[in-house]
């Protein structure tokens, strides 16, 4: 099923206002927190944190559209196909952007009600990661930390929209960069989550095998078949199959008939 999440009304009000989110970590929807999309811009200097500014987006996507709500989940099939392009707000947030090279970004999505289950990207080379059920539990607490700095900055009264907004790292919590979200859930994963732009990053599901208090309990994983997101440089965020890499066989049935059509056409020019 295609979904195409932006429509020209939708167009039409970010650039009549400044667009606001409200993210619903699980708390709100008990159990079924929103997926959203986080962009930040180090400009160049890890260190320097001065001028770096973030973008959010809630991407109105739950946990129940990718997998069941049980303590060991499984994917739900068909995996749906989601496709959001750039809204007014991010287009213009990367107009001023000096150096793509600089963006990093994540998607992910936290069930902070009984902390049973979080999905999110995983950067390349990720394999899954030994993570502890302590560990877990405190992803969906940074989490919330983060998304209500965020939610803050814009109109809390609306939960269903799927709006954006742009932090910087005056802000704090709210600035995706910061010691608190990054690439790592403000370092309570031990294993990166981000991406740039042009990258496909993996979607991965994690979940609690117990329902209450183990420090050594193994948490679940496990990936969403060939699925990933990507982020374009003109800011479309993609989750989709990938395409497939041809044989090849393949390449050697294409590299003759592009001979074949090469033969055609010289004899036809000498006739």
């Amino acid at each position: 099923m295609k979904l195409t999440l932006i429509t020209a009304s939708l167009l039409a009000l970010a650039v009549a206002a400044p667009a606001q989110a409200k993210i619903d970590n699980g708390s709100v929807n008990p159990g079924n927190g929103e997926l959203f999309l986080s962009i930040w811009d180090t400009n160049g200097t890890i260190d320097d944190t001065a001028d770096d500014r973030s973008y959010t987006r809630d991407l109105g996507a739950r946990l129940n559209d990718f997998a069941s709500a049980a303590a060991t989940p499984v994917a739900l099939a068909p995996l749906p196909s989601l496709t959001y392009g750039a809204d007014a707000l991010l287009t213009s947030w990367l107009a001023d952007t000096a150096d793509l090279g600089n963006l990093h970004w994540n998607v992910a999505g936290f069930d902070a009600y009984s902390q049973d289950r979080a999905a999110m990207t995983v950067s390349a080379g990720f394999a899954g990661a030994t993570q502890n059920y302590s560990q877990f539990r405190g992803w969906a607490t940074g989490a919330a930390t983060h998304l209500a700095a965020v939610n803050a900055l814009g109109d809390n009264t609306n939960t269903s929209i799927n709006a954006s907004n742009i932090a910087t790292s005056a802000d704090g919590a709210a600035y995706s960069g910061s010691t608190l979200w990054g690439n790592n859930v403000g370092t309570k994963t031990n294993f990166a989550n981000d991406g740039g732009i042009g990258d496909s990053l993996n979607f991965w599901m994690f979940s609690e095998t117990v329902s209450s208090g183990s420090a050594t309990t193994i948490v679940k994983q496990f990936q969403f078949d060939d699925r990933a997101w990507t982020l374009a440089a003109n800011g479309e965020l993609n989750f989709a199959a990938a395409a497939p890499v041809p044989e090849p066989e393949t390449y050697a049935l294409m590299l003759a008939g592009l001979g074949l059509v090469g033969v055609m056409a010289r004899r036809r020019k000498a006739a």
